[in-house]
């Protein structure tokens, strides 16, 4: 985006302004759409030597197809395409920051030009001979307004003083045409064509009606049709038999069987489809043989877990698969051959069994991987630990066809495994051999090695009579073996999944499912919170950060209960023919498996949709203890002082400081319910325990509590709470930007009981963080005495924490210790 974005740079080739100028209007979807009808951008191209043609309808031409969609209504019936526009205008502003003030566009004024060409569509095709004589051309249809073409001459005005030629204006063929460089633009009635200056002839050749169009071209005219009640909006194809020959290294490959690539984009009912077809008549050979799998059904499905909402399903023959990979190699480099020659025989003699006979072919086709957990924030501070912890979940399965015969090849395997990783002194890691019907293989860390943010990690292999498992935990390979069982309750295309299953091909050798409605309509509310969690990662001293410059608007954000009513579960299915393979693609918005990222690598992305759900749980935890914080100072503003737990006349502690500041989070109501002079559990205000505020309760906690409560604080000598005293902000002479007010604690407490974490200076402290833990991997939420709420690291040294949590220590701590 930035690079079309900054068209107007002094220092950027004008020919290469016009073009990226021309194209960036056609890139954003438009919100709205009406019917009405629209002409082929093809009547502009030649049909004779066409090499490839893409052609973008417009919206504007399938009105009453886009209305039915979830995307137009996501965009139109809630806040989202508010939200969406408010940021890339934002991003608009930011990418022009370098370009002179002469030059820059208004954001509302680039984003009406791109919401205008979605509309109205484009074209654009490459002719002629390759490689030396190809012409391209662009047309923008109904472009030909003063906005476009006053952004065009602004963004191809040669900079003061530099040596560029100034574009010129001539009349040829009956039209201006205006030349910068080897580039050439004029109009065509309502539309603005662009082109190297090579193609201007042919393109008005055909314009005027000497030569036959792209619109009558052979293998335009199919794409252009709908399939299935589908309407094609966009489509177009590449042909690679215009091109010179392959390469003798590609054609050894199989490369030279790939013909033609054809691609169609649309509407169908309430959905967006895509599909990209790879024209490689069968026989195929080399890499596109490979393709040549088992087929799937939704009946032959890898065994998958009842309720899953996101997985990835493979029909891949690991036999076939790698005896084609070898020949590949071979084949291009004879002298492997005794590289995987040697490999097989090593295996022979050091394992004792053949790689081919005795392990691949006793594995079958069928292959799932999919998330079980455990959920991880993105925004993680700790990236390496965040990344591990979200693949922990990921599970793979294997079909297995010989239980028996696998068993004694995986404990050899095992084996191997240990002696290759073992260490002097014995303290490494070390498959073991858990206990119990099935065979599972853990592996087990000596203790004190394994980082505190891993401890949730336990990367075990199961096998069971059709499964070999393997998953960042054992319970994970514990819950996949049991999907074997007779009656297990395995995933089926039922309820939300249901319609979208019936329009999924019939058979697939790749499948991935994944169901937006469980993670967007919590993700997108909470957008502030998370940005906001980024900023802070991002050390200070790093100069020049976009992200501070972008800003979410509140009052833009959609409801969750919106989004969620209208996204529905998103497919992309694998299939192959005696014509070659094809991608199909139905979602209800555009997506990171959309046909820019290849389908089968969709499954590495399962724990992505775990993430984001932690991402938005902790937002929400940060945002609760942010309104805690918020609460302190307002009582301290006041009370000269911040709260600390209700006492008696005797100093005796009878309620929690967090009914103290109920007044102060908007719960009035509830604090007037309570006899200030009894304790907790007293009659009249034990059953008060049901009505605990949302703002103390974590939403990341498995199974919560509705009365307990995790948000707590330290209570001792140096700490913010101590028996007996009011404190304020004068006794925080360490900093209030250093001392910690408020943590999450890995044990739950009755919300109106007093008593805090205990904390002690003393040399005999505890040194785990004195109580404080949560939910989310890799750390907890604190708040801090300036009212900041900051991600606190399991990792972090005891004697900083230590610091952090005394008010008064003298202590000098660096943000990047903890």
């Amino acid at each position: 985006m930035n690079g079309i974005l900054e068209v107007g740079r002094a220092s950027a080739r004008p020919a290469a302004r016009l073009l990226l100028a021309a194209v960036a209007v056609c890139l954003i979807p438009a919100a709205t759409a009406s019917a009405q009808a629209t002409s082929s951008g093809g009547r502009y191209f030649p049909q004779k030597d066409l090499i490839a043609y893409f052609d973008f309808e417009g919206l504007d031409a399938h009105g009453d197809a886009w209305k039915q969609t979830s995307a137009q209504k996501l965009l139109n019936d809630t806040k989202l395409g508010a939200l969406l526009e408010d940021l890339a205008g934002q991003v608009v502003g930011l990418a022009q920051k370098d370009t002179p003030e002469d030059k820059r566009m208004p954001a509302d004024t680039y984003l009406a030009l791109v919401k205008r060409a979605a509309r109205d569509g484009f074209a654009v095709a490459a002719f002629g001979e390759a490689p030396r004589n190809v012409r391209a051309g662009l047309v923008l249809r109904k472009a030909n307004r003063p906005d476009v073409t006053g952004l065009i001459e602004t963004a191809t005005k040669p900079a003061p003083g530099g040596d560029q030629p100034a574009p010129k204006t001539e009349t040829q063929k009956g039209r201006a045409v205006h030349q910068i460089q080897e580039l050439v633009w004029w109009a065509e009635g309502d539309d603005l064509v662009v082109s190297n200056k090579d193609g201007f002839e042919a393109i008005t050749d055909v314009a005027d009606g000497k030569a036959p169009s792209a619109a009558g071209n052979p293998l335009v005219a199919p794409l252009a049709k709908g399939e299935d009640g589908v309407v094609p909006v966009a489509y177009g194809f590449f042909d690679l038999t215009a091109l010179p020959p392959m390469s003798p290294d590609a054609v050894k490959l199989g490369f030279d069987g790939l013909k033609r690539v054809e691609v169609q984009w649309g509407f169908q009912e309430d959905a967006l489809m895509t599909s990209v077809r790879f024209v490689a008549p069968s026989p195929r050979r080399g890499v596109l043989a490979m393709f040549d799998q088992p087929a799937l059904t939704l009946k032959s499905l890898p065994p998958i877990p009842a309720g899953r909402s996101a997985f990835a399903a493979f029909s891949v023959d690991p036999l076939k698969t790698y005896e084609q990979f070898v020949a590949i190699s071979k084949e291009q480099n004879p002298a492997s051959a005794e590289g995987f020659d040697a490999m097989e025989g090593a295996i022979r003699g050091q394992l004792g069994f053949d790689l081919r006979t005795d392990l691949l072919k006793n594995l079958g086709p069928g292959l799932a991987l999919y998330s079980q957990g455990p959920a991880v924030a993105m925004e993680n501070l700790d990236v390496q630990a965040a990344m591990l912890a979200a693949y922990g979940g990921l599970t793979v399965s294997l079909q297995a066809r010989d239980e028996d015969a696998l068993a004694k090849h995986l404990e050899t395997l095992v084996n191997v495994a240990n002696q290759a990783i073992s260490r002097p002194g014995g303290n490494s890691p070390q498959l073991r051999k858990r206990e119990g019907k099935e065979t599972i293989y853990t592996l087990e860390f000596p203790p004190g090695t394994m980082p505190p943010q891993f401890a949730s990690l336990s990367p075990s292999v199961g096998l069971g009579k059709d499964q070999l498992v393997i998953s960042g935990t054992v319970e994970g390979v514990e819950k996949a073996l049991a999907l074997s069982a007779p009656g297990a309750a395995r995933w089926a295309p039922e309820g939300a999944f249901a319609r979208p299953a019936e329009r999924l091909p019939k058979e697939f050798f790749a499948l991935y499912v994944s169901d937006p409605s469980e993670t967007l309509p919590q993700l997108i509310p909470n957008l502030p919170q998370l940005l906001d969690s980024i900023k802070a990662q991002i050390p200070p001293g790093v100069a020049a950060n976009p992200l501070n410059e972008i800003h979410i608007d509140a009052d833009k954000l959609p409801k969750a209960d919106e989004l969620k009513a209208l996204l529905f579960p998103a497919t992309t299915a694998i299939t192959t023919d005696a014509q070659g393979m094809r991608l199909v693609q139905r979602e209800p918005l555009p997506s990171l498996t959309s046909p820019a990222t290849a389908g089968v690598l969709a499954g590495l992305m399962l724990p992505a949709v775990q993430s984001a759900r932690e991402a938005a749980r902790r937002a929400q935890c940060v945002n609760n203890e942010k309104q805690i914080m918020l609460a302190m100072h307002n009582y301290h503003s006041a009370n000269n002082a911040f709260p600390r737990d209700i006492t008696d006349k005797d100093g005796k502690p009878l309620l929690s400081w967090r009914v103290a500041i109920l007044p102060f989070i908007e719960q009035n109501d509830l604090y007037m319910k309570f006899k200030l002079d009894e304790p907790w559990d007293s009659p009249n205000n034990k059953p008060l325990l049901a009505e605990m505020p949302k703002a103390f309760l974590c939403p990341s906690l498995a199974k919560a509590d509705p009365t307990m409560t995790t948000y707590r604080g330290f209570e001792g000598p140096g700490a913010m709470f101590e028996a007996g005293q009011d404190i304020g902000m004068a006794a925080v002479t360490d900093g209030t930007s250093n001392t910690i007010m408020i943590v999450e604690a890995k044990e739950a407490a009755p919300w109106t009981k007093p008593g805090g974490l205990a904390f002690d200076q003393g040399a005999d402290a505890d040194p785990a963080h004195y109580g404080a833990g949560s939910s989310h991997p890799g750390g907890f939420n604190a708040g801090f005495d300036d009212g900041s709420v900051r991600f606190i690291k399991d990792t972090v040294a005891v004697q900083v924490f230590k610091a952090l949590v005394t008010r008064a220590g003298g202590e000098v701590i660096a943000a990047d210790q903890f």
